[in-house]
């Protein structure tokens, strides 16, 4: 007992020392300038900005280290083991596709979370690009504990599109992974006291980075299965599971591509910028809605988002020179179009500049809150594109509302 104490103490202080670093590294909120524009995602610690690519690994690492301090909060290492409980298998479409149901299982300190998972992959020898999803249910509806949302939910086709998606996935020749992020960390404010985040409570992290954590124990895992494609590995989620599945490909340089669906503030829209026609979605209302989301750092922006250093062309530069689509709806204006399309032109001067301009995408559709079959198969046509250069109808450029939406001034740096 008095040698785990002491283990205890020395994580501590060593958390404590590296955290003090950090907060060195990073100005308080009332030390940091007003900025007019979005902030230099090339500008260096130091002031000035980096010359060529050569330095771009290293000041990744800086940006990826500030998003951390400010919004994120830090991750844990992935644990040394982790643990499968298999929980059902069946098989699909007269015998073609494979469904498997299982928990991942953590350990630590005498004490226990798991996550339901399932994979959907085709029923054949090969190996297989993979999509991996966060969401609040795997692939049968009846999943959804709150009958109201569940009600919801087919009242929007969901169910429906769970099946569409397995069937296209299996004549693309995917592999459809699920994991049910509310059970790695519940989505309120004391999900410090469940789930993940109590197995690491010496961490100041948010609960969008712990659901975003479980990417990368199911990558782990992956390595160990024949029937997975490594080098083909795809993050996506919608709304807040957008906000997660673009964290996973800020942190995770084995996803290959990420494919974040609507997932506005905190995602890939602009904490700053907004169509002025509709409601602003600001740090004040996550500040008062979604406490667990962020770390505490990030609340100190509220009313005062001029001050922040980043944006959302950050998290998308940082996924860079990888694939990045992001699927939204015209309408969904609470997500931010406006934002969305403005943080897109703005990361796309890094891509650009890293010489992979065809390496991020965004697509848009007509139509309400929700990732529906057009989402998915512009997430499709995308993957096809990247991993295996097939040609796609797709125009993965477009501005929402040409004749609306101009950025003049916004964007006052070059690549």
């Amino acid at each position: 007992m008095h040698d785990y104490f002491l283990f205890i103490t020395i994580v501590f202080l060593i958390l404590s020392c590296s955290e003090s670093q950090q907060q060195n590294e990073f100005k308080p909120t009332d030390e940091l300038p007003i900025l007019q524009g979005l902030p230099d995602p090339f500008l260096r610690k130091d002031g000035n900005r980096i010359k060529n690519k050569s330095e771009w690994n290293s000041h990744r690492t800086y940006l990826q280290k500030m998003l951390s301090h400010y919004m994120y909060g830090e991750m844990p290492p992935a644990p040394d083991t982790l643990r499968i409980e298999p929980i059902s298998f069946r098989q699909l479409f007269n015998g073609q596709m494979v469904e498997e149901i299982f928990y991942v299982v953590l350990s630590r300190n005498g004490k226990d979370v798991r996550f339901k998972t399932g994979i959907r992959r085709p029923n054949k020898p090969g190996k297989f690009p993979i999509i991996i999803k966060n969401d609040s249910w795997l692939f049968n509806i009846s999943e959804v504990v709150d009958t109201n949302k569940q009600q919801r939910y087919i009242s929007m086709g969901r169910d429906k599109i769970e099946d569409w998606v397995a069937k296209e996935a299996l004549n693309r020749k995917y592999i459809i992974c699920k994991f049910n992020r509310n059970q790695v960390a519940p989505d309120h404010p004391k999900a410090i006291e469940n789930g993940v985040l109590s197995l690491y409570p010496e961490y100041n992290w948010g609960t969008i980075a712990a659901w975003a954590w479980a990417y990368k124990l199911l990558i782990d895992y992956f390595e160990g299965l024949d029937y997975i494609d490594l080098n083909k590995i795809v993050a996506t989620g919608h709304s807040r599971g957008g906000k997660t599945a673009l964290c996973a490909g800020v942190y995770e340089d084995r996803i290959a591509v990420t494919a974040p669906s609507s997932s506005g503030a905190g995602g890939t829209a602009s904490w700053k910028y907004f169509d002025n026609e509709h409601e602003k979605q600001l740090i004040s209302h996550h500040k008062e809605h979604y406490p667990h989301w962020w770390t505490s750092r990030l609340y100190q922006f509220a009313n005062k988002e001029a001050f922040l250093p980043f944006d959302a062309h950050f998290q998308k530069a940082l996924i860079a020179p990888r694939g990045l689509i992001n699927v939204h709806s015209r309408e969904d204006y609470w997500a931010n179009p406006y934002g969305t399309y403005l943080t897109y032109l703005a990361a796309d001067k890094v891509y650009n500049w890293l010489g992979v301009k065809n390496h991020q995408g965004i697509h848009w559709r007509n139509g309400r809150h929700n990732q529906n079959y057009e989402d998915w198969k512009a997430i499709f046509e995308f993957c096809d594109q990247y991993f295996f250069d097939k040609k796609s109808n797709i125009d993965f450029t477009k501005n929402p509302y040409p004749e609306k939406y101009t950025f003049d001034g916004l964007i006052n740096y070059s690549g």
